[in-house]
């Protein structure tokens, strides 16, 4: 089984019970899977939390832990939040509800299992878990569950003799990304079904691309490179925002890496629109081939070119987030109707791999922009 990697591994044996039931009733219960997937991720909630941020979190749920300040400062690693969200999302629907398919559970599992390797190494318990393997996946007789716990709205506790094990780890470091070390692998890119479960053409849906693991992985092994490349300049990862700076004097470049349909900025409750904030120069691509070396993938940007391209494209689309729908209603109450031009607070870049034209047509120009290389980054840094 693809978790198989944690079966030795006592002091979290509780995590790897959950972990294994999502994964064995992949195929024959996808609502159990889904409902032990949430338990395993509120278990490594609450132990990364109670560890790192305070001993006691009182009554907060584990929703309301993964929204505290401290803990999202914290964990400051948006593939790995990305993925806790979308199993609580999708445990959620089938403990409520029921009706999760089997093409979502197998991506429940695929999610589970990049929690549980990351977690595993942020946590030292590993130097490195196998890649996921949909073929280990097998369905089973899917005899009467004998306990119906998964299904609870009751959160796994987890036992003081476990947090105390991680506390002084987990204590010592400001941020997840301190103590994690890069894994360097990418993955395929496949749709975000936390938004459309399929990838639709037609109908006015839209399929929203996740990309974040990979980015992330360029991101860590870009910013390596560039203290090589810039031996004289201090390089600044920062592995939440995904920027790093190259200082020299009193002089600071500030360089993005972004993949996929990204976002470009926020607009403020006052109007104001704020554009790809602290950033200098952008390093894009909009998938990576992992035959391919990583550095010849990307282009160089600068901010204003970077936006400019969508522009001239008209890939960019204004979005009314979550956080902004139930501020509106809040104020407003349920008969607003809302008007992307008026109420929009995110401007992100348009999903057009579905369409042969717009993909063509990008493609075109990215390609006048330069590919990322040694020279042309020190030129930038020294400019």
């Amino acid at each position: 089984m693809n978790c198989d990697f944690l079966k030795s591994i006592d002091i979290i044996s509780p995590f790897y019970c959950f972990c294994k039931d999502a994964e064995e009733f992949a195929l024959s219960k996808p609502d159990f899977c889904g409902a032990s997937a949430r338990k395993a991720i509120e278990f490594v909630v609450r132990l990364v939390y109670e560890a790192a941020i305070q001993t006691e979190p009182g009554s907060l749920t584990v929703y309301e832990m993964l929204c505290t300040p401290d803990f999202v400062k914290y964990l400051d690693d948006n593939a790995l939040l990305n993925a806790i969200h979308f199993i609580r999302r999708k445990g959620n629907t089938a403990v409520h509800q029921g009706g999760l398919t089997e093409k979502e559970a197998v991506e429940i599992v695929k999610q589970l299992h990049f929690i549980a390797g990351e977690v595993s190494i942020f946590l030292g318990l590993v130097s490195d878990y196998p890649a996921f393997d949909a073929s280990l996946l097998k369905p089973v007789v899917a005899e009467a569950i004998q306990s119906g716990e998964a299904f609870t709205e009751e959160e796994p506790q987890v036992a003081k003799e476990i947090i105390g094990e991680f506390t002084r780890r987990l204590k010592s470091v400001g941020h997840y990304s301190q103590l994690r070390q890069m894994r360097n692998s990418f993955v395929d890119v496949h749709v975000n079904t936390s938004k459309y479960d399929e990838l639709e053409e037609k109908g006015g849906k839209q399929a929203r691309i996740n990309t974040s693991t990979n980015v992330r992985t360029a991101f860590d092994m870009i910013s390596q490179w560039a203290k090589t490349c810039l031996p004289d300049q201090k390089i600044t990862p920062d592995y939440r925002l995904l920027i790093f700076t190259a200082a020299k004097d009193d002089r600071a470049i500030r360089i993005a890496v972004k993949m996929g349909c990204t976002n470009l900025g926020r607009r403020d409750p006052s109007g104001e629109w704020t554009l790809l904030p602290d950033m200098d120069f952008v390093l894009y691509c909009f998938d990576i081939e992992s035959e391919k070396p990583v550095f010849e993938q990307f282009h160089v940007f600068t901010k204003e070119a970077f936006l400019q391209m969508w522009r001239d494209l008209g890939l960019i689309r204004l979005n009314i987030t979550t956080t902004q729908h139930k501020r509106l209603r809040a104020i407003y109450g349920d008969d607003l109707i809302f008007n992307q031009e008026e109420h929009a607070d995110s401007m992100i870049v348009q999903v057009f791999k579905t369409s042969r034209k717009k993909t063509k047509l990008f493609e075109e120009a990215f390609a006048k922009y330069p590919a990322l290389n040694a020279e042309i980054l020190r030129n930038i840094c020294n400019a």
